[in-house]
C-alpha cells in the first residue's frame, strides 16, 4: 500500500463528513493530522507516517471532490474563504466518536503520555480553528 492509500483508507474508516457551521468547515488540518499521525503509530501502519504535505494534499484533493468543494484563500496572507486558506485550510471531515473514544479509555495506561501530547496539540489546533472562525465572522460582518 503506498501512502495516499494510507490516506485514503484513513479518511473513509476514521472520519465523517460534516457540514460546515456558519459557512466555514469544522475542521482544521491540524486536528486530522494529530488524529491520523497518532492512528499510523499505534496501528503500526507505516514506519514513518507519511509527511504532512502529502497528507495536505490528499485532503484538499478529496475536499473538492466532495459535495462541498474546496473554497479557500489563496496565501499566507489572503482573507480566509470556507475552507480557510490554502496554507491552513479547513475541512468538513470530523473524526468519528468510535475512532476518539479510544483517547479516553482508561485500559491503555501504556499509552497514557502519547494521549496526554496529542490532546495538547488537539488543544492548539482547535485553538487556531477558533482564531479562523472569528476571522471570518468579522470580516463577514
Amino acid at each position: 500500500m503506498d501512502e495516499k492509500t494510507l490516506i485514503q483508507e484513513w479518511i473513509l474508516g476514521y472520519t465523517q463528513e460534516e457540514d460546515s457551521v456558519e459557512g466555514v468547515a469544522p475542521t482544521n488540518l491540524q486536528v486530522l493530522y494529530a488524529h491520523f499521525i497518532w492512528r499510523v503509530l499505534e496501528s503500526n501502519w507505516w514506519r514513518d507516517p507519511p509527511n504532512k504535505r502529502l497528507f495536505k494534499t490528499t485532503l484538499i484533493e478529496w475536499q473538492k471532490a466532495s459535495k462541498y468543494g474546496f473554497v479557500a484563500g489563496s496565501g499566507t496572507r489572503s482573507t480566509p474563504l470556507r475552507n480557510g486558506t490554502s496554507v491552513t485550510p479547513l475541512f468538513n471531515l470530523v473524526i468519528k466518536s468510535t475512532g476518539t473514544r479510544v483517547l479516553k479509555d482508561p485500559r491503555v495506561p501504556h499509552m497514557q503520555e502519547k494521549i496526554n501530547e496529542l490532546e495538547k496539540q488537539l488543544l492548539k489546533a482547535n485553538k487556531v480553528a477558533d482564531i479562523y472562525k472569528t476571522l471570518v465572522e468579522t470580516i463577514q460582518l
